[in-house]
């Protein structure tokens, strides 16, 4: 679809003296990386797995002349930086946990010698709401704005197309005064808006703000997206998009449908975490090409193997860019599987095929059998009067299913649930259904489906 004149023209004048002047003051060469990255997207995989070799040869060098934490790790191993030559040889180091970076953060895990003033502390809340800290420099930062900018480019988003984003951190911006809107209409052009206030009743306010702003596009945390979504289709409504970028969540089928239905545009999943812009879909929609010049993926079982193409596992991600605070073969408590085939739109970034969720929402019956999200979304999908739920595993036995009902909802629909529950997790687990009236998300304003309490 071709892009209007003016939007084309300030698009343009935003790149030329806009950024520049940004860059400049900031110190981050956002649109140097940028171009960059949109070459080497067309790359060979080998091409690209040559190039990341290269990176991984100079950060494991790095990390063992710099960082305490590997420095005592090759010693104890035996190994020598230049023991890591391939990305198959880092298969002869442990897998890294968040905990052991918890404990070794900042000492001995934050490079030495790097100058306070050089580094930008972050924290993410992550699915538990327990802070994780990390630091990466101005460069690190401007890479990684890169990496997404590359991937909402793919969406037909460009510097200067107003956006409206649904995000925990949004609030900040949400103010009515003549100023801001100012601010957000005509210079960045971004409209912010609270991914908690989704779930208190403001959705008709919501939908308001997003005509009144008239968006291209909307990105936000796929289950607000996909609340406002609902909210439109009780209303019979449509609020037509160029497209909808989806983040922070695991994606679910029929939320995908329904966003793009009320929405009346594709759907762009994307997946980060611990400051790493790791994978996003393009325009074919064939899986997540991964970020292939800022990291390096793996797919592992519960035991570290590395598991074929195709085949679920742990996600253990390497990258090769954050000099500040080296991340290698760090286990980011995701499942994932890796494609076996290129996408068919012709860039070598590899893929990710399958993204199931959190490992620490990963359910596990007495009979070991793996509870995943799915199955209870169809579930709830086929009994009538079920607005909401929640799944949580309350020790090894015990399964608790929250439910937000509607007036349809009866006896046997209870009966229906509670028979089917209890096969698919054995008789050696207890299931119990609680009533409630509502099911609040996260303090990062997210909305989890299944929760495993501490010491399960």
């Amino acid at each position: 679809m071709e892009r209007p004149f003016t939007e084309r023209a300030y698009s343009g004048l935003l790149r030329r003296v806009a950024l520049p002047v940004a860059e400049a003051i900031q110190g981050m060469p956002v649109q140097r990386h940028l171009a960059a990255l949109e070459r080497s997207q067309w790359w060979s995989p080998a091409e690209l797995r040559a190039l990341q070799e290269q990176k991984l040869q100079a950060m494991v060098a790095h990390a063992v002349a710099h960082v305490p934490f590997y420095r005592d790790l090759f010693a104890a191993r035996g190994l020598r930086a230049e023991d890591i030559y391939t990305v198959a040889d880092l298969r002869r180091l442990p897998i890294l946990t968040k905990e052991e970076v918890r404990a070794a953060y900042p000492e001995r895990i934050v490079t030495e010698g790097m100058p306070a003033r050089q580094l930008l502390p972050y924290s993410s809340s992550g699915s538990t709401g327990e802070p994780f800290r990390f630091v990466m420099t101005r460069e690190e930062k401007a890479r990684r704005w890169a990496a997404l900018f590359r991937f909402w480019r793919w969406t037909g988003w460009d510097f200067g197309v107003p956006y409206a984003i649904i995000e925990r951190g949004a609030h900040l911006a949400f103010k009515d005064s003549p100023a801001a809107s100012l601010v957000e209409r005509y210079l960045t052009r971004v409209l912010p808006l609270p991914a908690f206030g989704v779930y208190d009743g403001n959705l008709s306010d919501y939908v308001k703000r997003i005509h009144r702003f008239h968006p291209a596009i909307v990105r936000g945390y796929s289950a607000s997206i996909a609340h406002i979504a609902e909210y439109l289709a009780v209303q019979g409504e449509r609020l037509p998009l160029r497209a909808a970028l989806t983040t922070g969540e695991t994606l679910l089928p029929e939320q995908r449908a329904l966003i793009s239905d009320r929405f009346a545009c594709p759907v762009f999943d994307g997946y980060g975490g611990e400051g790493m812009e790791i994978a996003f879909e393009c325009e074919r929609h064939e899986g997540w090409h991964l970020n292939a010049e800022g990291l390096i993926a793996e797919v592992v079982d519960d035991e570290g193997r590395p598991l074929p193409p195709g085949e679920l596992g742990q996600l253990v991600l390497t990258n090769l860019s954050n000099a500040a605070m080296p991340f290698i073969r760090y286990n980011i408590q995701d499942l994932a599987a890796l494609g076996a085939a290129p996408c068919s739109c012709g860039r070598g970034l590899p893929l990710l095929t399958r993204l199931e969720g959190r490992l620490v929402d990963v359910l596990v019956a007495p009979n070991g059998r793996r509870l995943v999200v799915q199955f209870f979304t169809r579930l709830f999908r086929a009994a009538e009067g079920v607005g909401q739920f929640q799944v949580i595993q309350s020790g090894r036995d015990l399964l608790r299913v929250k439910l937000v009902t509607t007036p349809a909802f009866n006896p046997a629909q209870r009966a229906f649930i509670e028979r089917e529950l209890q096969d698919y997790v054995g008789p050696q687990m207890a299931v119990r259904l609680e009533l409630v009236d509502d099911i609040p998300p996260t303090l990062a304003g997210k909305r989890r489906f299944m929760v495993r309490e501490e010491g399960t």
